[in-house]
């Protein structure tokens, strides 16, 4: 065993027994929220070592086909952790699901719109799991379930990161063992990314680059990023947020209203309509990440405190054309009635619009963006 294998193993010792100490400690203080949270830190530290030695197995595997033993007794004590735990990583179904699953799997706040959705996932990735590569998804096994923060692209460029879960692992290619792992979005804001209904259910009959929905996004390992847990403490009136809609996609918002039963009246702004809603159905943006993120203009951030989503709108879908137009010149293909009433209004054919005839001489152009 080699030195940096030797403080992996020492480190998973280390932070079992902090753990236990802290669950001690909570039984006998009770729910305490300093507590709560150090719990959850010491699960995503584990967490993190637990990558980092999946990293280190696959490059080893490149030069060395023998069995690593340390690996081994390194998944052992992890499987056993996980037990102590009450299997709170893979969701068992024996175990009872404890506020602390709540605290580390936070999706129940952020997928408030689908409470199944980790259970049907979980279920369609081990049917999907069997075409690939036994001993490479067994690595990956134990990060199913888990919710991270991971970057996602738009069509027209805009780059921002959501809160996700992982649900499945993706088969490496022949030309390159980049480690990827398949998410599902907790809080999706376009139907691309909004998970699949039938898919979930094993009868979507389009494939997934044809399906309108979510069948899972691909993503490299080294891209996931810490899941920030949402804070609810410190809302107020007129905060900006994202809030679920009917259609179960989430648009931004701003809070009018704060109820005692733990729901807040939310004004869309897309819509001009507000809604009464449960907690789990908001995402508050992370007013302390505001300032660190400014500095980063590229890298928008909806659920830890990125400017309101309709500001990420790039300016150039209403930048006029380079080529000119004239008022009129698409009733070659109509009756004319536009053109017509127009006149009666004073317009002189060649003027610009209004009253002086200073205004708009082309037509304003439009560029649908993709849904």
């Amino acid at each position: 065993m080699d030195l940096d294998e030797a403080s992996l193993v020492s480190s998973l010792e280390l932070y079992k027994t902090q753990l236990s100490q802290v669950e001690q400690a909570l039984q006998a203080a009770g729910d305490n929220a300093d507590l709560l949270q150090l719990k959850s830190d010491l699960k995503e530290s584990l967490l993190a070592l637990k990558k980092r030695e999946i990293l280190k197995s696959l490059e080893n595997h490149d030069t060395d086909n023998q069995p690593q033993s340390s690996s081994s007794k390194i998944d052992d004590e992890y499987a056993a952790f996980q037990a102590m735990l009450g299997n709170e990583l893979t969701g068992c179904k024996e175990e009872p699901i404890s506020s602390t699953h709540s605290a580390w799997s936070s999706s129940d706040i952020g997928k408030g719109h689908n409470s199944c959705l980790q259970k049907e996932v979980k279920n369609g990735s081990d049917n999907n799991s069997d075409n690939f590569d036994s001993d490479y998804t067994e690595q990956f096994k134990d990060l199913i379930g888990g919710i991270c923060r991971v970057p996602f692209s738009f069509d027209w460029g805009n780059l921002s990161y959501y809160n996700a879960m992982i649900t499945g692992v993706v088969n490496p290619d022949s030309d390159d063992n980049i480690p990827k792992v398949l998410v599902m979005f907790c809080n999706p804001t376009h139907n691309s990314m909004l998970p699949c209904k039938y898919f979930l259910e094993g009868q979507c009959r389009f494939p997934d680059e044809k399906c309108k929905f979510s069948h899972g996004y691909p993503i490299c390992l080294d891209d996931l990023e810490e899941y920030k847990e949402l804070d609810y403490s410190m809302l107020k009136l007129e905060d900006k947020c994202l809030a679920r809609y009917e259609d179960d996609l989430w648009y931004p918002g701003m809070i009018v209203d704060l109820h005692d039963d733990d729901h807040v009246t939310v004004m869309y702004n897309s819509y001009e309509e507000t809604a009464k809603l449960e907690l789990k159905d908001i995402v508050p943006y992370d007013k302390h990440s505001d300032d660190s993120d400014n500095s980063d203009n590229d890298r928008t951030q909806p659920l830890s405190g990125s400017e309101n989503e309709e500001d990420e709108l790039p300016v150039f879908l209403w930048r006029p054309s380079s080529t000119s137009a004239t008022f009129g010149e698409w009733e070659a293909h109509t009756k004319g009635i536009g053109m017509k009433l127009m006149k009666k209004m004073g317009y002189i054919y060649g003027q610009g619009l209004g009253k002086s005839g200073s205004g708009r001489v082309e037509p304003v152009p439009i560029q649908l963006i993709p849904q």
